[in-house]
């Protein structure tokens, strides 16, 4: 589905660049332009090729099992758990800015409203 969304593109970019025209210089910097587009188109092809042939590859090693574990997963010194105090510190701390500063906008506002 993408080749084929690129493929449009480049068709649409070739039919966009060759309209006709009459200045020669126009004409030159179009076809440049044409032709840069088509470096680039088969450049990104190229990159899709090898990623294409990159993950073949690894599905290959994953189906075969040749993958080796080089070291055991290390266990945790201490469980994870919640830092209990500091949430606490954060809520307290967010609860209070909150408070301060809600007043400061409402006050405003509500006064405009009221006139």
């Amino acid at each position: 589905m993408f080749m084929k969304a690129l493929q449009a593109l480049d068709f649409h970019s070739f039919q966009a660049e060759n309209a006709p025209s009459d200045d020669p210089d126009l004409s030159a910097a179009r076809h440049a332009s044409l032709q840069a587009a088509r470096e680039e188109y088969s450049r990104i092809e190229e990159a899709i090729a090898a990623t294409r042939e990159e993950i073949t590859a690894w599905r290959q090693t994953l189906a075969r099992g040749d993958l080796k574990v080089v070291s055991p997963p290390a266990e945790p010194s201490a469980p994870a758990s919640p830092n209990i105090p500091l949430h606490l510190l954060g809520g307290i701390a967010a609860g209070l800015v909150l408070g301060l500063i809600a007043p400061l906008v409402l006050i405003p506002i509500l006064h405009v409203v009221k006139k």
